[in-house]
């Protein structure tokens, strides 16, 4: 593998590992008032029942008294725990930050060591 492909393929892996990892599943206080007002259709949420049973679903609609998805509806008085999956900004900023320093060292190095030919075939 060339080094072009190589870099070509860093920085491919780099954009899909922040794409990726921007996202984290953030705990909500189980209180029906705070999960209501935090918990939005479409979040994609992680539900902890009672029973011990856990329910990860893509919510459709959002009442005084439940959540329902993928075809169940749960009360939150049946829910022991419940985090939505929620965007992080420092989780990004680290990501971003790693990325960056992951693409940009093979040329860093690459100039270290006297050379000033990335891409070149000749």
């Amino acid at each position: 593998m060339t080094a072009p492909a190589i870099y070509r393929l860093l920085i491919v892996l780099a954009g899909v590992t922040v794409l990726g990892g921007c996202f984290s599943m953030q705990e909500l206080p189980n209180y029906p008032l705070v999960v209501a007002e935090e918990v939005n259709v479409g979040d994609k949420v992680e539900i902890t029942e009672m029973n011990g049973r856990v329910i990860e679903m893509e919510v459709e609609a959002v009442s005084e008294v439940a959540l329902t998805g993928a075809g169940e509806t749960i009360a939150y008085e049946d829910m022991s725990a419940i985090a939505v999956r929620r965007y992080d900004d420092r989780k990004t900023a680290k990501i971003i930050g790693g990325t960056i320093l992951i693409v940009a060292l093979p040329f860093a190095l690459e100039g270290l060591a006297g050379g000033n030919h990335i891409g070149n075939v000749n």
